[in-house]
């Protein structure tokens, strides 16, 4: 142990300090010579008291590495304090040594000098070659490290023969390894073969670890390979099959890249533009679908590229109507790199919509004349009940004048209060005439798309029922109303609402007349009642009449399906009903009486003014 500090402390004082200075270099060795000597000791003394060593060579190696790491890390201590001037200065250069210098060294001379004589006492009763080789060199240590205790500066004659004792030393201590070598009956031979047993298992462990290594790494990269050719096959294989399926894709599509030239087409493409692959890629798209207009088909990708998003149009080629699409392909960084062009032929699409909306606007026709025909032929059957409300305000005012005039022919001084209220009477009886051919001739001009407003549903059902109640009291009738007087606007188109309700009562007159044909005793009567539930406004019209049969109750509001007699009706009524109640976001139902006649329900939500309005 003292042999491994003095030699650490030497090493590093000796080659790593020259540049930090005489105090640096001095602090280090002169510690580890200290501790050197100190360690010595320790084995002089054990020698003096007869220690016997440990004969267990696990515990022995299991020792040493204690003490060789105990060793290590003070020495890596004094080197850093020592280098970082964290310890006690030992010497100034032209001054000499410090106080503590001379103490740390006193210790180490003192303890090599014991040592020395200890061990040659030893020698004198073993004659051991170790003994006599390791006294000497300790003897030499303590000459060597007492030529400079009171050096005052490095160099001169007592420095250089300090450090050659120092030196010859050292070599002693190698003769004492050699000879101590031979006491125990190692050959120097032996050493050798020591050392080559050690090196060349140490090369054959290594070898074989290099040789395992590279087996495994050679098996590894074996098997990535193998997993690379079965994924190189299974890309060609997916290949195919995108190609496949590509080529299987009905509608014409391509892809370009960001400057707009194809890149692949697939077989519907081809067949589009009648040419061979090879003719098409790398060209411009806009060349290659040579019908397709280049502005049309230039804006259609500056959008895409500008919007980075799908952009649509429609073209015509050679008299087929086809949808474009463009779908821009982007890289991680946010950049266009390519788009996708489909082409879908939607000539037979288009066709198809084009007949439909036709037969659409065909349809809205018939059903505009239709309603016109049946608000006319509603018209020509209220025309009694029109005239006896008409009758009656006529009647008033027919009086009133005739009072008026009788009074003036004979000179009747009339009371101011009676001649206003006659003048009253007139002008009132004259406003509801007016009223009531208003609302006829508005209910007969009503025509094409009806524009909704916010409607009181009580005031168009009143308005119905005064134009149909003659005609109840013509057919002997009861035509009874129960309206919630206290009921929320709908969104609706008061003369088709106003129609629809005509179209029901004109439905329940004729089922309660039918039965009264049959000699049916009871009175017929029909009953219309409003009221609100669940933000919905409800219209019922209940009669006592004929009922609906189960067998024709889902047909009812087939267009032109009816029960009555062709001369009576076009089978049209309820179908545009329905139609018109929808349009307003509602419902109607028919429902079959319990014990008998039937129910007609609309029900209208609440108004709430749609945006598009404005209101």
């Amino acid at each position: 142990g003292g042999v491994f500090a003095l030699a650490l402390g030497s090493l590093i004082a000796g080659f790593f300090f020259q540049t930090k200075g005489p105090n640096a270099n001095i602090t280090t060795y002169n510690v580890s010579a200290c501790l050197a000597g100190l360690f010595h000791f320790a084995g002089a003394m054990l020698v003096l008291v007869g220690f016997q060593s440990e004969q267990d060579a696990r515990k022995r190696r299991h020792r040493l590495i204690v003490l060789y790491s105990a060793i290590s890390v003070f020495m890596t201590i004094l080197i850093v304090g020592a280098y970082k001037d964290l310890l006690p200065t030992f010497f100034v250069q032209g001054q000499g040594p410090t106080l503590l210098r001379q103490v740390v060294l006193g210790v180490a001379i003192l303890s090599f000098l014991v040592s020395g004589v200890v061990f040659t006492r030893r020698y004198q009763n073993t004659r051991s070659t170790f003994l006599y080789w390791y006294a000497t060199a300790l003897f030499l240590m303590a000459i060597g490290l007492g030529c400079i205790f009171d050096q005052k500066s490095f160099g001169g004659p007592t420095g250089w023969l300090g450090r050659v004792a120092q030196y010859m030393g050292g070599l002693y201590l190698v003769a004492a390894v050699f000879g101590g070598s031979k006491e125990a009956g190692v050959k120097v031979t032996q050493f050798g073969n020591v050392l080559g047993r050690f090196f060349r298992n140490k090369f054959q462990d290594l070898l074989a670890e290099r040789t395992s290594e590279l087996a495994l790494a050679n098996e590894q990269l074996r098997r990535e390979i193998a997993d690379h050719e079965r994924s190189e096959q299974s890309l060609q294989t997916a290949a195919q099959y995108w190609q496949d399926t590509f080529d299987a894709t009905g509608d014409a599509i391509s892809i370009l890249g960001s400057d707009w030239r194809i890149l692949r087409c697939n077989r519907a493409m081809l067949a589009l533009v009648g040419k061979a692959p090879e003719a098409v890629e790398n060209r411009p798209c806009y060349e290659i679908v040579h019908d397709l207009p280049n502005a049309a088909d230039g804006c259609l990708l500056q959008r895409t590229r500008e919007s980075q998003q799908r952009e649509r149009t429609s073209v015509q080629r050679s008299g087929r109507w086809f949808d474009v699409t463009a779908d821009p392909i982007i890289d991680e960084t946010g950049e266009l790199i390519g788009v996708v062009h489909i082409m879908v032929d939607v000539t037979d699409r288009r066709t198809a919509e084009d007949a439909r909306q036709s037969a659409e606007r065909e349809l809205e026709e018939q059903r505009l004349l239709t309603m016109r025909a049946d608000r006319l032929r509603s018209l020509g059957e209220m025309a009694a009940g029109i005239a006896h409300e008409l009758n009656q305000p006529l009647v008033g005012v027919r009086g009133s004048a005739e009072h008026l005039l009788l009074s003036v022919e004979r000179g009747w001084d009339l009371p101011e209060e009676e001649l206003l209220r006659k003048l009253t009477t007139v002008i009132e009886q004259a406003d509801r005439m007016s009223k009531i051919i208003e609302h006829v001739r508005m209910f007969a001009r009503e025509a094409g798309k009806p524009e909704c407003r916010s409607v009181q549903v009580n005031s168009v059902t009143h308005a119905a029922t005064e134009l149909l109640g003659a005609q109840f009291s013509a057919h002997g009738l009861a035509l009874e109303c129960e309206l919630d007087e206290e009921l929320p606007a709908v969104w609706a188109n008061p003369f088709s609402l106003e129609e629809v309700i005509l179209n029901l009562l004109s439905n329940a007159r004729d089922a309660v007349d039918q039965r009264m044909a049959g000699d049916d005793k009871e009175k017929g009567h029909v009953l219309v009642r409003t009221s609100c539930e669940d933000n919905t406004v409800r219209i019922e019209v209940t009669d006592n009449g004929t009922g609906i049969a189960e067998a024709i109750h889902d047909r009812l509001f087939e267009p032109f399906f009816t029960t009555k007699r062709a001369e009576h009706g076009t089978g049209l009524g309820l179908s545009i009903s329905r139609t018109i109640v929808e349009d307003f976001g509602g419902t109607i139902e028919l429902r079959s009486g319990e014990a008998e006649g039937a129910s007609a329900i609309i029900t209208l939500p609440v108004a709430s003014v749609p945006e598009e309005t404005g209101a």
